[in-house]
């Protein structure tokens, strides 16, 4: 479930937005530089007190968008639950997650053949205000896990 917030609730989004606005207008968008803009966000008293307000909220509503940086590309924030890992293949051009409170495993998988297994290649641990990028065609499966309770992160994908 996907809810909508309106991004004068929370005015620090705007400028921040602006700034993405400007880094992606180009062939080649600076993925690091997006991902400082996120990491300054997820520093934002502000976003922390909504995503206390969220943790209160009723089940439901994992993911609110924050606003958008063009009409295709929301900038969302994601409750990411402890727990399972399910690979999950997304069509992604390129992307920034930044972890706003917790923490979270991300993972890459690959299947085996010919048996079809899954098998983590690689996973990488990020804690709050850690980002990753990624740019270029995913073709692999991807996880991601909240470690030691459920965490929260900001996600810029570019899809396709």
């Amino acid at each position: 479930m996907t809810t909508l917030l309106q991004v004068s609730a929370l005015p620090t989004c705007e400028p921040v937005l602006a700034e993405i606005r400007r880094l992606i207008d180009t062939r080649e968008p600076d993925l690091a530089s997006i991902g400082r803009c996120l990491r300054s966000l997820a520093r934002e008293p502000l976003l922390q007190e909504l995503i206390d307000d969220r943790r209160r909220a009723p089940a439901g509503g994992d993911v609110v968008e924050l606003g958008r940086v063009a009409p295709e590309l929301p900038l969302t924030l994601t409750r990411c639950p402890a727990g399972s890992e399910l690979p999950e293949r997304k069509a992604l051009v390129w992307g920034v997650t930044c972890v706003a409170r917790g923490r979270i495993r991300l993972s890459t998988w690959r299947r085996t053949f010919p048996e079809g297994e899954l098998r983590r290649i690689e996973s990488l641990t990020l804690s709050a205000a850690n980002f990753f990028v990624f740019q270029g065609e995913q073709r692999d499966l991807h996880s991601r896990m909240a470690i030691d309770g459920p965490a929260w992160e900001l996600n810029l994908h570019r899809q396709r």
